[in-house]
């Protein structure tokens, strides 16, 4: 019985210790990933727009759409038309590397270029707006790998309601997830699928004119997926959506599809 009890304590701390290998290089390849995004966005040219300002957005198109990033020979997107709508969601699919999230960064005027005056809001020429106004009022995005700004849910959810409002709306099933107990949590001790909840939840509760989903579900399990997938139905309806997933529970869900 005691080799037994020593076996089984060994084989525990030998899983520890490769479960914490794991997390460590996952972490790590996060943090790759975002420095290379990080230099290559530090080498953009300063960004030149307008001080056209829009109440509402209830389109944007765009067409002959490329961008290049400096010293990198091959586009990292090539799109000949891009349409999305009011109530519509716009799926970008395409392999590793094709440019999809360089796609949103270039709707967000973060990449941008000769041809971005192809791009319009409201039939206004992206490169006429104010592009500060433009992200602050209209536009929200849903990272693979979350950033918050807030140490704690709380303090997030009470920089738009009060967290008793947002209780009361989470029992009514106003939001896909029920994350109060989480309230209190230090962002940085929570898994990766309850971060990328906490960044639909932040959607939600910011409710700009045009979202931007990038991988939103890559780390949530099947209940969660199909949390989300209800909700997304009815917080579409007066929304511009773009999702970029490649996951298959979420086929089915766009009114358009662009494939890079």
């Amino acid at each position: 019985m005691g080799d037994m009890l020593l076996l089984i304590s060994y084989q525990s701390m030998l899983f520890s210790v490769v479960e914490y290998y794991f997390d460590f290089f996952e972490e790590m390849q996060v943090a790759l990933v975002s420095k290379n995004r990080l230099k290559e966005l530090s080498q953009l040219e300063k960004e030149e727009f307008g001080n056209k300002k829009l109440k509402t957005i209830d389109f944007v198109k765009g067409e002959n759409l490329f961008y290049k990033y400096p010293n990198q020979g091959e586009e990292a997107f090539l799109l000949d038309a891009i349409k999305g709508e009011k109530g519509e969601i716009v799926r970008i699919e395409g392999e590793n590397g094709k440019g999809k999230s360089s796609l949103i960064y270039y709707l967000l005027g973060i990449l941008s270029n000769e041809e971005t005056k192809n791009i319009s809001y409201q039939e206004i020429s992206f490169q006429d707006l104010s592009i500060k106004d433009f992200r602050q009022d209209h536009t929200f995005t849903v990272l693979q790998y979350p950033i918050f700004y807030h140490e704690k849910p709380k303090d997030l959810v009470e920089n738009y309601m009060d967290w008793e409002l947002f209780s009361e709306k989470t029992k009514e099933g106003v939001y896909p997830f029920d994350l109060r107990d989480l309230g209190d949590k230090y962002f940085q001790e929570m898994s990766y699928g309850q971060r990328q909840k906490w960044s639909i939840l932040e959607a939600a509760l910011a409710n700009k004119s045009i979202v931007f989903f990038d991988e939103p579900t890559a780390s949530l399990d099947g209940e969660s997926v199909n949390s989300f997938v209800r909700w997304l139905g009815e917080f579409k309806k007066n929304k511009i959506t773009f999702l970029i997933s490649h996951d298959a529970r979420l086929n089915g869900l766009e009114e358009k599809r662009i494939h890079l």
